[in-house]
């Protein structure tokens, strides 16, 4: 070997070194921000497929139950449902969460804790808690799931899918 590729060679490895770093760094990032987008995504499954089954159930005649089971993101806590035209009524819920759910106006769905996902909170039409419930919340099962039943009743003027604990 000639002496000028002895004295290169130190600095190939270095560079080698550097550019696997580099990879290594931005990679592991990459998959952690793909991890986190996913949780996401599972999240806006979830109220995807509750919207659904409340429309489904919005159409079916009073006193008709389903009950509804789903997988949800392992950083949810609590899922809770607010009937946002009475006061909050419920026990066990603290000062922050209290304060976060009467500033909504229209969402009533929260998902706990509010700084795990880049949304915490939506709404569900024709959804209908019993005030004095108000709010339901959920807290996540072994393995991460939740089951709550839905219920169609007629509150008085339209029909409405109501939260449900378990079967009437």
């Amino acid at each position: 070997m000639k002496r000028g590729n002895l004295l290169a060679q130190p600095f190939v490895y270095i560079l080698v070194l550097v550019t696997m770093a580099l990879v290594l760094f931005f990679g592991v990032k990459s998959v952690r921000d793909i991890m986190m987008v996913s949780e996401d995504v599972q999240l806006g499954d979830l109220i995807i497929q509750l919207r659904n089954y409340v429309f489904l159930m919005s159409k079916f005649d009073v006193g008709s139950y389903k009950t509804f089971r789903y997988t949800v993101p392992t950083k949810v806590m609590r899922i809770c449902f607010l009937n946002t035209e009475t006061e909050l009524s419920a026990d066990g819920i603290d000062e922050f969460v209290a304060a976060v759910m009467e500033q909504s106006v229209n969402d009533n769905v929260f998902i706990e804790p509010f700084d795990a996902f880049t949304q915490e909170s939506y709404t569900l039409a024709s959804l209908w808690v019993d005030p004095r419930e108000n709010p339901l919340c959920f807290f996540v099962q072994g393995k991460g799931a939740i089951s709550l039943g839905l219920e169609t009743v007629f509150d008085g003027t339209t029909l409405a899918v109501a939260v449900r604990r378990d079967a009437p």
